[in-house]
């Protein structure tokens, strides 16, 4: 706000500046038109960016607005944790090294899970996974934890 403050008080002393050294005739009247078309422009410059920020807005059932960006950086924090928790949980099962990743809907403020890619190309089985069937076990983890369908659950082994 100060730079912006800043930016209309340097125009307007700079204009001001030009109108007194600034010769009187033809020229001064075109001066004066240019210097006040740059003063508006100054004036009028953060308004594309006001409506830029507008437009990352959303509203929620009950009116108020809803930082989308926000909402999304948050959104991503939870899939990555529950990314995290399914790992750590899949590893109590005997199943190590492994990686999840839940593709979502992240235009809502509510996330949608769509899909869940599970790498197992490079997974490591313990003691503990002997005998479980590996893509049963991977879906029955995963369907603990998200609301998805479960031909939605991709492993890549």
């Amino acid at each position: 706000m100060n730079g912006y403050i800043l930016k209309i008080v340097a125009v307007v002393l700079f204009s001001v500046l030009v109108d007194v050294l600034m010769p009187s005739g033809k020229m001064e009247k075109i001066v004066k038109v240019c210097l006040s078309l740059i003063i508006v422009f100054v004036i009028v410059s953060p308004i594309p960016g006001l409506i830029e920020k507008v437009k990352n807005y959303s509203t929620s059932e009950n009116g108020q607005l809803i930082d989308m960006e926000y909402v999304k950086k948050i959104n991503l924090k939870k899939i990555d944790n529950l990314e995290e928790t399914i790992e750590s949980e899949l590893k109590k099962y005997g199943i190590e090294n492994i990686e999840i990743e839940l593709m979502c809907d992240l235009t809502k403020p509510e996330i949608t899970y769509l899909f869940a890619n599970v790498d197992a190309r490079s997974v490591v089985l313990t003691e503990k996974a002997e005998g479980i069937n590996l893509n049963e076990k991977i879906a029955e983890v995963i369907l603990k934890f998200i609301d998805i369908k479960k031909e939605n659950i991709l492993v890549y082994e």
